[in-house]
């Protein structure tokens, strides 16, 4: 690539001094001049484009290798700020929540997402030295519950997703108030069982974590299926689970309310 670059640069320089010794009026010379230096302009463009890249091409294995290194370290320090700076806007959302509502909530880092016999689980970094007990509720920044802890070692902790299959919970549907079992199906999603025929029930409903009894509401997800009744006494009611427990870096504990 390098000595094409530099046999269109010498024939460039050859029609140059072509123009110079052929042409001997003034005038004529200086339109000549400036005409071969308009058409030649993008030329000497395509030729210096090339040399830089005949440049690169040039490097040594060493400068090569240098230069991915530092690339990638810059992506991954990139990486790390965008990751403290969602920290941060997280931290500041549950700051302002703990102050409204006095609860005291415990952060805590995911180290782990996992399924283990159908169940998808988040191992968590703290356990029972960091004031973790077996039964707490875990929300994330968005105050969205996401399941409790099943079980607390003394350095780390084991929660069950809500929507896991068997998990059972106790809910309340807004606007109604109506308060009913959701049963979890796996992959996010809550069969609503016992909904009395009489009840008004649509797509879109709120689904909340009962246990809360209205004070605090932590919202669980919303319903998007609702079959009314036809011999049966009861709605076929489904809901999906909002939170997505795969996604997450941190969670916040407290114990559930009395």
């Amino acid at each position: 690539m390098a000595w094409r670059g530099k046999s269109t640069l010498f024939l460039v320089i050859a029609l140059l001094l072509g123009l110079l010794i052929f042409f001997n009026d003034s005038a004529i010379l200086r339109r000549v001049q400036t005409m071969s230096l308009a058409a030649i302009k993008p030329l000497i463009g395509i030729i210096n484009q090339v040399r830089r890249i005949s440049s690169r091409e040039t490097l040594t294995g060493t400068e090569a290798d240098s230069l991915i290194r530092e690339n990638q370290r810059l992506k991954t320090e990139n990486v790390e700020v965008k990751k403290l700076q969602a920290e941060n806007e997280a931290l500041k959302k549950v700051f302002s929540f703990r102050q409204d509502s006095g609860l005291t909530l415990k952060g805590a880092r995911v180290l782990l997402h996992g399924r283990e016999a159908g169940r998808e689980f988040l191992l968590l970094d703290a356990g029972r030295n960091d004031g973790i007990s077996q039964g707490d509720l875990v929300i994330d920044e968005n105050r969205v519950f996401i399941g409790t802890v099943r079980e607390a070692g003394d350095i780390s902790a084991k929660v069950v997703v809500a929507s896991s299959f068997g998990e059972s919970i106790e809910v309340e549907l807004l606007p109604s108030r109506l308060r009913v079992l959701a049963k979890g199906l796996g992959s996010h999603a809550f069969l609503l069982e016992l909904i009395p025929a009489d009840e008004i029930i649509r797509r879109g409903d709120a689904v909340l974590l009962a246990s809360s009894k209205g004070r605090y509401p932590f919202v669980i997800g919303e319903i998007v299926q609702e079959k009314p009744p036809s011999a049966s006494a009861f709605y076929e009611v489904r809901a999906i689970h909002i939170a997505r427990p795969e996604f997450l870096n941190q969670v916040f504990v407290m114990h559930p309310a009395p």
